[in-house]
């Protein structure tokens, strides 16, 4: 972190610098040319992803290795997940569809995203019958954790 200041002491600014390595995906796709870069990689990636991007944004290089430079403000929001119940949980998994949507339209063809999916609703469908069972998964692989807990299989502990 670096530390500068505006007009004198009540008017810091925060920036942070972290080194960034390469995507974890990299390994998986041997066919596509390495980014030169790993920190414009990632700031690249979020000016794409962000309506409205940190003004700081960039990427540096020290001593031969890739680093990310941004803003540090700590705005991130949290939610007590016990407090997700009924609509409020519908209302949350919502705005996250929506955020995580808007995030991928933006980083891909309009044009070419849509002549993909097509006018028929097999898409549609598709995506449906994969979220149900994806969800009926999910929920077995809990019932399973619960049950190791249990049976003292998993130690877990409980925080909120």
């Amino acid at each position: 972190m670096i530390l500068c200041f505006g007009n004198g002491p009540e008017d810091p600014l925060f920036i942070q610098i972290k080194e960034e390595p390469p995507s974890c995906y990299a390994t998986y796709l041997p066919d596509l040319p390495p980014f030169p870069h790993q920190g414009k990689r990632v700031a690249e990636g979020q000016h794409l992803m962000q309506t409205v991007s940190d003004p700081f944004l960039g990427w540096t290089t020290i001593d031969g290795r890739d680093f990310l430079v941004r803003q540090l403000a700590d705005h991130k929001a949290t939610v007590d997940p016990a407090e997700l119940q009924g609509a409020t949980l519908i209302e949350f998994g919502f705005v996250c569809g929506q955020i995580l949507a808007k995030a991928h339209a933006r980083t891909g063809d309009a044009v070419e995203i849509s002549a993909y999916c097509g006018k028929a609703d097999k898409l549609d469908k598709a995506i449906s019958q994969f979220a149900v069972a994806y969800a009926r998964q999910s929920a077995r692989d809990h019932e399973l954790l619960q049950k190791a807990i249990k049976e003292g299989k998993i130690k877990a502990k409980h925080q909120i």
